[in-house]
């Protein structure tokens, strides 16, 4: 249930900095639902699998807050890592703190913003 809430709040944090930093509703869930189906993806696969390969492609901010809830199908991820040699989660250690300091890192943007924003 920890982690359930902390992947809530780093979902939830994202979507507020995307919301203080544009202040247009339909543009700022456009841009949060670009972001989480497409975008980090296609950022992931250009740098990651084109230039270098590196366990660091893990850690991109939604990747790591979707990780510190287990999927129910990780049964083939674990083939895949045993077949490949290549783990696609991070475990669960390492999701709690990248996902703690995202969080930490978009409520305090989105502070500043609000601080030099008039809304």
């Amino acid at each position: 249930i920890p982690r359930y809430f902390l992947m809530c709040l780093g979902y939830m944090s994202f979507g507020f900095l995307l919301g203080v930093w544009i202040r247009r509703t339909g543009i700022a869930l456009f841009l949060y639902f670009s972001y989480v189906m497409f975008l980090e993806l296609i950022l992931r696969w250009v740098v990651h699998l084109k230039l270098f390969e590196h366990k660091t492609m893990q850690f991109y901010p939604l990747n790591a807050i979707e990780d510190l809830v287990p999927i129910p199908i990780s049964d083939v991820a674990e083939s895949f890592e045993k077949q490949f040699d290549f783990n696609f989660f991070l475990s669960p250690g390492e999701a709690v703190i990248a996902s703690s300091i995202y969080i930490s890192l978009f409520l305090f943007l989105a502070y500043r913003l609000l601080e030099r924003k008039d809304l």
